[in-house]
């Protein structure tokens, strides 16, 4: 009887051996899983680089806790006079799952508060809401003492590019606002009113350019559009604006901020002849720091309108008839002539544009193009004077050569 005791406690005391065994075996693998999950995520998911930098890196803490949702810490961090934490709440949930993120812009500016001191930053961030070629600019302005303070006074996103915004309906209100504004341009450009628009250019010319659009805004604000337009109004009967598209928008990650695109079409007529122009105006508005904000003007262009080909006509008319609103563009001969083969058809009413071929050692040579309101007949011979190349119309091909 004792033997046989003996035996099952010796089988039980291995069963419990085992039992151990497989335990330990069991915590190890599931440790091993966790640690492997881990670095896999880090790896596909690697945390922003620190700077050893008190300003920076606290910076990216207050961003990672918003990349993780934990925005009640944000808020204890920020001064938040206008409003704008809500908006950036907003526009971090529709960016998606943070991929990357690195500084690009660290700057002392001027207004820090009392033993505080200010700095712009700037960060080049990829989002997974968007394709790898898109770059989101993460713009912040925060003021510390260096050492234990910090303080966001405003976090903002802006799109780069690969980015399509959100359309949206406006409300007969906002359509109505956004039409007032957009004949007051044209009234101040008929009535000669060029100080208005050297104004607009102005205010933009001085902001800082803390997302390196500038140099668009200023173009689209251009001073010298306004001359032209006056000059095209008072050489002829003008008809009045008709509305032909009006759409509004918010770019992705934009969430404060509203753009409306108005599309206009007038006829001027002079001894008999008309032509027909199209007249766009944008208008913006910024709520992220001014909730009340109002529609104001943003920018603008005209052009003369391609004209639809009636009855058999030669290339040459074909070619002064497709009228480019505006191309600026740098690159090889070769790669600007392949650009005006696709404008040419993207602005031909009859939607065939015009086959170009070149025929030049020139093919690699650099070129810069900067035109507004030309016919592709005029952009070819522009390109060809500045690059001392020839070009002939053949039956239905334009041939540009040395």
């Amino acid at each position: 009887m004792r033997s046989k005791s003996v035996r099952k406690n010796a089988a039980n005391d291995l069963k419990r051996e085992q039992r151990k065994q497989l335990l330990k075996v069991g915590i190890a693998a599931l440790f091993a899983i966790v640690l492997c999950s881990w670095a896999a995520y880090r790896w596909f998911n690697p945390g922003t680089e620190r700077y050893n930098d008190f300003v920076v890196d606290s910076a990216i803490d207050w961003l990672e806790n918003a990349d993780w949702g934990y925005f009640d810490d944000c808020r204890k961090d920020i001064i938040d006079k206008n409003g704008w934490f809500d908006w950036f709440v907003k526009d971090q949930k529709s960016l998606g799952k943070i991929k990357s993120r690195k500084l690009i812009h660290r700057r002392y500016i001027s207004g820090g508060t009392r033993g505080m001191k200010r700095y712009e930053l700037k960060f080049n961030s990829k989002f997974s809401q968007f394709s790898p070629q898109c770059k989101t600019i993460e713009q912040m302005i925060i003021e510390t003492d260096g050492k234990k303070q910090f303080k966001v006074l405003i976090a903002d996103y802006w799109m780069g590019n690969g980015v399509k915004p959100i359309f949206f309906k406006p409300s007969e209100n906002t359509r109505k606002q956004i039409m007032a504004v957009a004949e007051k341009v044209f009234k101040k450009a008929k009535s000669g009113n060029i100080e208005f628009f050297k104004y607009a250019y102005s205010e933009i010319d001085k902001k800082t350019d803390y997302f390196n659009w500038k140099p668009y805004l200023v173009s689209v604000l251009n001073p010298e559009r306004a001359e032209r337009l006056y000059k095209v109004l008072n050489k002829g009967n003008h008809s009045p604006l008709k509305l032909d598209d009006l759409k509004t928008y918010v770019p992705v990650g934009r969430t404060g901020f509203e753009a409306s695109w108005s599309e206009y079409l007038f006829s001027v007529e002079n001894q008999g002849k008309k032509v027909n122009y199209i007249l766009i105006v944008i208008i913006n508005r910024d709520l992220y720091q001014n909730k009340s904000a109002e529609w104001k003007f943003g920018g603008w262009r005209f052009h003369r309108q391609s004209v639809k080909s009636e009855g058999k006509i030669t290339l040459k008319q074909k070619m002064e008839n497709i009228i480019i609103p505006q191309i600026f563009i740098g690159g090889s001969v070769e790669f600007v002539t392949q650009y005006l083969c696709r404008d040419s058809k993207q602005f031909d009413p009859d939607g065939v544009g015009v086959k170009i071929i070149l025929k030049s050692n020139a093919a690699n040579k650099k070129v810069r193009l900067k035109l507004e309101d030309k016919s592709l007949y005029e952009v070819i011979d522009s390109l060809c004077t500045a690059e001392k190349l020839k070009f002939r119309i053949e039956e239905d091909t334009v041939v540009i050569s040395d």
